[in-house]
């Protein structure tokens, strides 16, 4: 009987433990989706690759993040999300980046200049998102940064 409590004990305390913080891994799919002059915007699109090591499934609330292109700040993400991340796995996040054109064609030695001259960009991307954990919502940083062929 002695042993049956300790058993319990034990048992309700692992199930009650902090859980563990998501991981970024990596982005994929980084490409342009579009150019519109009339909202005066450049979108790329990607997906943020994360693995949640949890036993249970937790909730994406929000990404907010600054994206860099060759070390200049382009663009701010903020989206609300309600999406559903698989306990103990791999999980992708899409994400939309929005460039003002000003940034991109700015003046003649600007940002385009310096892209049109290069066969490579570095884009960066650093940030968090907000995960949902047994009504716990925790703010999982990252940081990406990938020499992308133009």
């Amino acid at each position: 009987m002695k042993y049956l409590i300790y058993l319990l004990a034990f048992g309700i305390l692992t199930a009650c433990s902090v859980p563990k913080e998501v991981s970024f891994k990596r982005i994929e799919n980084l490409q342009l989706s579009a150019i519109s002059f009339q909202e005066k915007n450049i979108t790329l699109k990607a997906d943020a690759i994360y693995h949640n090591p949890n036993s249970v499934t937790l909730q994406v609330k929000g990404v907010r993040a600054k994206a860099y292109i060759d070390g200049e700040e382009v663009s701010t993400i903020r989206e609300q999300l309600e999406t559903e991340i698989p306990a103990n796995a791999d999980f992708a996040l899409p994400i939309n980046i929005e460039i003002p054109t000003k940034k991109v064609l700015g003046n003649l030695g600007g940002l385009l200049k310096q892209l049109t001259n290069k066969k490579q960009a570095t884009i960066k991307l650093e940030g968090a998102i907000n995960v949902e954990v047994l009504g716990q919502e925790i703010a999982v940083p990252f940081e990406y940064e990938e020499l992308y062929d133009m």
